[in-house]
């Protein structure tokens, strides 16, 4: 009787702050036979392993700021490759590059400016690339697209409504959409009802349905919905349970969360996957991206500016396998250099530290617990920063 008091009184709350603020107004529904298709070949492929000698994708997108009529208002162009920068960041880790020739589309209507809606779709859109309308800060805070995996257009308007009131376009929101463009639901899709998704169910947290529930990803633990209730250190602040009475553990670091943007990081190593399958096997995606295999030419994409890891740091240092369960193995291309090697979790907490003149070395990570890390390498010039992933 307690667990099922405790069960209505999780889902009356959440349906209840549902009704809130949302980082994210993108409907929920697709196209369910691409659908279909593409939770077929992430259940044949299970593992989702992505690595620089595996499948990558390079997609064009346009980027268009909304101003006033008069040119006033609206991002800068600053502010504006700020947003580029994060999302070629976010994006890199799972092999998808974007192309952008740095024009910026400046859209100067004061009616689309004082009111976010997919009307500005209908202007200067492509049929080549993905279309990424960004508005001002103060507009009414979301983002948008047109559905999941549906067509190549998205906004992003506002300001995260917490302190300290940060711009969701140049934060991981920008990524949050780009993800729906590519096929993927909410973290939470499935547990907590959305619509629009005939098959959708809830996903366990032991994960024993997770192919075939939720958000169809394996690698993203069960979750009831964050609805951005999380503490300055990125910790879920509420509780519940599944139908085994098993605790939701959520992870307030996945970009397709609805944690804070402060929190949000990577995409896991399924969801890339599923994305590169979904640019390789839905027309409008296959339309605007190149999908290549082998080894990435690194010197022909870009990762960011904001990204601590140099094209040259790409180069030299290997990472694998990542997810691992008990140790990691790095390489690089010059053994002469030393080495400075750091494991942080994601709160910033030093677990491992040490130094390296050899090619490669090993890592026991078996005494970690489960979540999320970021290794740092240091030589004498660069750093290089990559996330990974313990699993239990």
């Amino acid at each position: 009787m307690k667990k099922l008091l405790l069960i209505f009184i999780i889902l009356f709350h959440l349906t209840f702050y549902g009704q809130k603020e949302s980082i994210c107004r993108t409907p929920s529904y697709t196209n369910w036979t691409y659908m279909q298709q593409l939770i077929n070949l992430n259940i044949a492929n299970s593992s989702g392993f992505i690595n620089q000698s595996d499948m990558h994708a390079k997609v064009k997108i346009y980027v268009h700021v909304i101003r006033r009529s008069n040119g006033t208002g609206g991002q800068t162009i600053s502010s504006t490759h700020q947003a580029i920068d994060i999302l070629r960041a976010d994006f890199c880790p799972v092999n998808i590059f974007f192309d952008w020739d740095g024009e910026i589309d400046f859209i100067d209507n004061t009616n689309f400016f004082n009111s976010p809606s997919d009307l500005i779709f209908n202007v200067n859109n492509h049929n080549d690339g993905i279309d990424i309308y960004l508005f001002d800060d103060n507009a009414p805070a979301g983002g948008l697209a047109n559905g999941v995996g549906i067509s190549s257009e998205y906004y992003v308007s506002g300001s995260y409504w917490y302190y300290p009131y940060n711009s969701l376009i140049t934060s991981h929101v920008i990524s949050h959409e780009m993800g729906h463009v590519l096929s993927l639901w909410h973290t939470h899709h499935g547990t907590y009802y959305e619509g629009g998704d005939p098959s959708q169910c809830p996903e366990l947290v032991d994960g024993t349905n997770s192919s075939v529930c939720g958000d169809y990803i394996s690698d993203t633990p069960a979750d009831p919905n964050i609805q951005f209730n999380v503490n300055q250190n990125c910790e879920w602040t509420l509780s519940g349970v599944d139908s085994n009475g098993d605790f939701y553990t959520p992870d307030t670091s996945n970009i397709m969360s609805y944690s804070s943007p402060d929190c949000m990081s990577y995409f896991s190593n399924q969801q890339g996957r599923w994305m590169l399958n979904a640019l390789n096997t839905i027309p409008f995606l296959q339309n605007l991206s190149k999908i290549g295999y082998g080894a990435v030419d690194i010197n022909s994409v870009d990762c960011g500016n904001n990204s601590s890891s140099s094209i040259d740091s790409i180069k030299k240092v290997k990472v694998f396998p990542n997810p691992t369960d008990n140790i990691i193995t790095l390489t690089f291309n010059n053994a002469s250099e030393i080495k400075e090697i750091s494991i942080k979790d994601k709160f910033g907490k030093l677990i491992y530290h040490d130094f390296c003149n050899e090619k490669s070395t090993t890592i026991n990570t078996e005494t970690f617990q489960s979540g999320l890390y970021f290794i740092e390498i240091k030589d004498a010039d660069k750093t290089f920063i990559q996330k990974i992933i313990i699993q239990p």
